[in-house]
């Protein structure tokens, strides 16, 4: 009888451990930005934008389910930027830690939940610039189109305090 019982026993954890074994382990790896972006006038703010990457260490684990479809990420690490209105150079640029981190979900239908924690910027809806601190939840239809924004804490205009 014993014998029996742990051979059920083995079974399953066989059984309850399957699953786990078949899906892929997360990747690591590193956020790859260029050295710069910038925006034309209207894109951001009314005036056109520098933005510098100063310190990228940002890294992104990605969550994979049995079938290998990423399914979560989450982005951590160092990021510090400097800000720059490129239409009056009288205006001293921001430099801003957007350290985050930022938590996505990746929906079946293709559509994606972005929740950032900490300081971040927001570009949504666009034709914005603003600095967050504390949870921002952005909401992606399939096509990558924003289709709702939340922001819960501390927002500050980048455009007003670049204009001069």
């Amino acid at each position: 009888m014993r014998r029996v019982l742990s051979l059920w026993f083995a079974a399953a954890l066989v059984l309850v451990s399957a699953p786990a074994a078949l899906a892929a382990k997360p990747d690591n790896t590193p956020l790859e930005l260029p050295p710069s972006l910038e925006f034309a006038a209207g894109e951001a703010c009314e005036f056109p934008l520098l933005v510098e990457f100063l310190a990228n260490r940002g890294k992104t684990l990605t969550f994979y389910d049995n079938e290998g479809n990423a399914i979560r990420q989450i982005g951590t690490g160092s990021l510090k930027i400097r800000v720059t209105n490129l239409a009056d150079e009288s205006v001293p640029p921001l430099e801003l830690n957007i350290s985050g981190p930022l938590h996505t979900t990746l929906h079946p239908d293709g559509s994606a939940t972005l929740v950032f924690g900490g300081r971040g910027i927001s570009l949504f809806p666009p034709g914005t610039f603003v600095l967050t601190a504390g949870r921002s939840v952005v909401e992606l239809d399939a096509e990558g189109e924003v289709t709702s924004v939340t922001n819960m804490g501390f927002e500050q205009d980048l455009c007003v305090a670049l204009a001069g």
